[in-house]
Order: structure tokens, then C-alpha cells, then sequence
């Protein structure tokens, strides 16, 4: 199993995605603005992704139903209510200013991990390290530099794309996604 440090992730794709709504917000063509947009989407999406890995690293299996429902609510809710307010800015100003207002929440969510975020993993199997204080000892645990230098003693990037290979190139699993059919027990 790939054990991969959460801050980082939260860190490089909220910042990628203001990066990307901020060219999709001053983009002067159609085209400009589409390529900002589904690069959006695609540094968006790792934080719903990782989102059940830390309720898993932060609360107790009793604890998690309650946490995941409010997880889940926090991410489906926003494709309602993004273009219900999108729709009351554009009545009085541009489409534009939607996406100022996306790039201040982006903004807001930006500045939040970097002031608060703090890695949710807490590896075992290791030796708990040191705790190191300080703006640079920040800066490397938000960028990944701590997490690439306590990588030792897990598997490589190789290793896993290795296991994830062999996973899906089993009959059984190949099988239904292939056929267009689930596949049905066999009675008797």
C-alpha cells in the first residue's frame, strides 16, 4: 500500500486551482478559458478523493459515519449551489465576477491549509520522527519535501502501478467492465 502524505496534496491542487480560476477569470478567449476550466477540474479533484482517507486518519470507527456524511454533503451540495449563487451575481454584473468570487474561495481555502492544514497521517510502522519547528520546516512538510524524505521502507511508485496492474488485469473484474454486463451466479 502507497502511503502518500495529505497536506501536500490539499497544498498543490487548491493552488494549482486558483492558479487555473484566476486564468479561466481573466482568459480573453473561449478557447483560453476552457483549457483554464478543465484544468480546474482536474487540480479540484484530489481533495474529494483523499477526503475519506482523513476522516479514516482523524477519527475513531465510531466516529466516521457522522464525519463522511458531512464530507460527503460539503461536496454534492456544490453543484446545486455553485450556480444558484453564480445565477444571482450574473443578474446584476458580468460572469466574470462568479468567477472572482470562486477565486476568492479558492483564495480562503489556499490560505486555510497553509495557516492550519496539518498532515492527518500518522504512519505506524514507523519511528515517530521529531517534530521540527518553524516557516521552513512548514514549507517542506506543506510542499512534500518531509513526506518525500520518510518515504523509506515503502513501496515505490513502480511498485504499486505494478499491483494496480495485475489487480485489473484479473478475469473476474476484467470480465463485467468489458461485456457491458454484470455477471450473473451460477444456479445448481
Amino acid at each position: 500500500m502507497l502511503i502518500e502524505p495529505r497536506l501536500p496534496v490539499l497544498f498543490w491542487s487548491q493552488l494549482l486551482s486558483l492558479v487555473t480560476i484566476i486564468g479561466a477569470t481573466t482568459a480573453s478567449g473561449y478557447a483560453g478559458f476552457t483549457a483554464c476550466r478543465t484544468l480546474a477540474g482536474m487540480f479540484g479533484a484530489p481533495p474529494q478523493v483523499i477526503g475519506l482517507s482523513i476522516i479514516h486518519d482523524m477519527f475513531f470507527f465510531h466516529e466516521r459515519a457522522r464525519k463522511i456524511n458531512i464530507w460527503a454533503f460539503s461536496f454534492l451540495i456544490g453543484p446545486y449551489l455553485g450556480p444558484l449563487c453564480s445565477q444571482l451575481i450574473i443578474e446584476k454584473e458580468s460572469w466574470r465576477h462568479t468567477f472572482a468570487v470562486l477565486c476568492g474561495c479558492y483564495g480562503f481555502s489556499l490560505l486555510a491549509v497553509v495557516l492550519l492544514g496539518d498532515e492527518t497521517l500518522y504512519d505506524r510502522t514507523l519511528s515517530p520522527a521529531p517534530r521540527q519547528r518553524g516557516i521552513a520546516a512548514r514549507v517542506k512538510l506543506l510542499v512534500g519535501i518531509t513526506g518525500f524524505q520518510q518515504a523509506a521502507g515503502r513501496p515505490s511508485l513502480l511498485a504499486v502501478l505494478k499491483d494496480q496492474y495485475r489487480l485489473i488485469i484479473r478475469p473476474y473484474l476484467l470480465l463485467p467492465s468489458e461485456t457491458g454486463y454484470p455477471l450473473r451466479p451460477l444456479v445448481g
